[in-house]
């Protein structure tokens, strides 16, 4: 901590140090006030570190959600007398109900006898003689603006302890909130502050104080070393004019359990670091604030592309986005890493997703002479101009022989080649990139070499193996836009043909393999989760080989069956229906005519087997299994 980080607050520090040590309480209090996570909390802490028990005692509560005195008297209670305050002691009503009458009583049996009771009135307020003991002791209430007693009887409360009393006390509150929970009509808080208040404070958020304490806390010599020695924390607040300490602490925690999962290597490289502490900053403090939802981080960053796209942007028509985006000049979504996707999963639901992380990592900073000359040519910045023009042109006359069959790569080709063109470093039109494109992906198609697309699964289509598409920025992204829905179409007339093969081919030679397509219930499960496997078997078929498995695939079966289908939940209304779950009911409903005719097949089976073990089985499938998939679906048809 430099020399002016120490002189935050310092001014508070020395008038308190004044305020403690006077030979006489003052009959005042000292209000230190601050807006919520400005750091009073983190301040008040700290300065009781400063004293000396042996000294002077100092008896601190938070007022938190506390509705009566009587729960405040027992925190000092607990403080004073930790023995008689433990587990192992229960004091009489277990909250001691008789101290402010002056007299503790243990209960030692438990029973709850001579418990006696108490109430508090304003002013007329008996402490407890154990609170009348502690000459020299100093009082700090925090919280106030958070306590459920009403503001004038709490303010009372405190007045006791400061005019009748003779101790020093130390409020710790957010003004602003105590001066809207006061009843305006009786200004009752103005009143009490005016006799209760002798002194008032401002705290400033120390930032560099409370950084350094926060780093402290790690325990992994690396991160705190890096976290010592980087201003980027510190720019991004002041970019955002932002100051709540409690967010600061959240990010040194979230970056801390990011770093924990980085590969040795890439702890050691501090530009990568700057890269994920720059996006954990930036998502942590605009989440905190409301300005952006942690779902929605995906969806984020379009506009600012498009926004790049217009040659005549008119400034004055500002969207919430893009003013966010403009606090930041460091910060382009359209160049996340890793991903958008991937931060939505890490702020949404707490995933650290590792294997993506980790892919990122490699493809941003860890290239090397073994890498694909594509990726050495993703990170075009770093090489020389003949690198440059070299791996150009190898790259161009890989994509001219076909020598990669991945689409996510031919995708990022493409996307580089836009970019060149656009940027003068590559002389072939738009128009020339694209058709060359497209005979790429018919020769792909031609030869078999695309898969299927079977899952309506959310996917990334800004980024593929942890590097952003090039040529989304540019104008000639409706184009490349274009050429991805091309590809997406090809997929999609494959997936008919792919589907008999793969389940008609399971279901005849590998009935494992035919139980686990069906039984997915979410894309977590499988591909096939959400797509209309059923309508490539013949009914017919499906109970031949039903009819001829034993009793546990029976159960086998009917398991993976029950658990795909009543699952979803159809049971929601219009308005809170997704487009994906739309989409799925529309998939699963195209499935119950099938489902129909397997449970009329097996009735015919089980009536022609009765009086036998086969047929009691059968039977038996055909009610807590087919029955009870039909009538739930039958229910989710009626409800739409």
């Amino acid at each position: 901590m430099n020399q002016n980080d120490k002189q935050i607050n310092w001014h508070i520090t020395d008038y308190l140090d004044y305020y403690r040590k006077l030979p006489q309480a003052p009959e005042f209090a000292v209000l230190l006030k601050g807006q919520w996570g400005s750091g009073k909390t983190w301040f008040i802490n700290n300065y009781r570190k400063t004293f000396d028990p042996n000294q002077q005692k100092c008896l601190y509560v938070s007022l938190y959600g506390m509705t009566s005195f009587s729960e405040i008297e027992y925190e000092f209670f607990r403080q004073l007398n930790p023995v008689l305050a433990s587990p192992g002691v229960k004091l009489a009503g277990r909250i001691i109900k008789g101290l402010v009458k002056g007299t503790l009583k243990i209960d030692f049996d438990g029973d709850g006898k001579n418990d006696g009771t108490a109430s508090i009135g304003i002013p007329d307020i008996n402490l407890p003689d154990y609170l009348k003991n502690i000459d020299g002791s100093i009082l700090i209430f925090d919280d106030l603006e958070r306590c459920n007693i009403e503001i004038s009887s709490l303010l009372g409360y405190i007045n006791n302890f400061v005019e009748h009393q003779d101790f020093k006390v130390i409020l710790v509150a957010n003004e602003d909130e105590l001066v809207k929970k006061s009843d305006p009509l009786k200004n009752s808080y103005q009143i009490i502050k005016e006799k209760l208040i002798g002194k008032i404070f401002d705290i400033s958020p120390d930032f560099s104080g409370a950084l350094e304490e926060f780093i402290g806390e790690l325990s992994d010599s690396d991160l705190k070393d890096f976290l010592k020695n980087t201003d980027l924390i510190k720019d991004l607040y002041e970019q955002a004019k932002y100051n709540n300490l409690r967010t600061l602490k959240q990010i040194v925690l979230d970056f801390n359990r990011i770093f924990d999962v980085l590969p040795d290597k890439a702890k050691k490289k501090s530009d990568l670091l700057q890269e994920l502490l720059k996006f954990v900053t930036f998502f942590s403090i605009e989440i905190r604030r409301g300005r952006i939802l942690a779902k929605d981080i995906k969806e984020l960053g379009f506009e600012q592309i498009s926004r790049k796209c217009k040659k005549n942007e008119d400034t004055k028509d500002k969207s919430k986005e893009q003013q966010i985006l403009e606090t930041y000049p460091m910060i382009d979504l359209s160049k996340s890493f890793p991903s958008r996707k991937w931060w939505q999963d890490f702020f949404d639901l707490g995933i650290v997703e590792s294997q993506e992380l980790q892919q990122s990592i490699e493809n941003n900073f860890f290239e090397d002479e073994n890498a694909p000359n594509w990726v050495k040519l993703y990170h075009f910045k770093r090489l020389s101009d003949n690198e440059f023009d070299n791996l150009l042109k190898s790259v161009e006359s890989e994509f001219e022989t076909r020598k990669y069959s991945d689409l996510g790569v031919v995708k990022h080709i493409t996307g580089m080649f836009f970019n060149f063109s656009k940027l003068e470093f590559y002389d072939k039109a738009k128009e020339s990139i694209e058709k060359d494109a497209k005979d790429y992906i018919n020769y792909l198609k031609e030869n078999k070499k695309i898969p299927a697309k079977l899952s309506r699964k959310s996917e990334d289509n800004d980024n593929y193996e942890g590097l952003m598409f090039q040529g989304m920025d540019i104008q000639e992204f409706q184009e490349f836009q274009d050429f991805l829905l091309y590809i997406d179409e090809i997929q999609k007339q494959l997936n008919d043909n792919y589907m008999k093969e793969i389940v008609i081919s399971s279901m005849e030679n590998n009935f494992r393999q035919f139980i686990k397509i069906v039984k997915a219930s979410s894309e977590r499960d499988s591909e096939y989760y959400n797509f209309p496997i059923h309508k490539y078997i013949k009914s017919r078929e499906f109970v031949e080989k039903i009819v001829s498995i034993d009793f546990q695939s029976h159960q086998d079966i009917s398991f993976a069956l029950r658990r795909r289908y009543e699952s979803y939940d159809f049971g929601k209304k219009s308005s809170e229906i997704t487009e994906e779950i739309e989409w799925l009911k529309s998939m699963i409903t195209e499935e119950i005519e099938w489902l129909k005719s397997i449970r009329d097949l097996l009735k015919k089976e089980a009536n022609r087997k009765k009086g036998k073990v086969s047929g009691y089985n059968l039977e038996s499938f055909k009610n807590n299994c087919l029955d009870k998939i039909i009538e739930h679906l039958e229910s989710a048809e009626s409800a739409m």
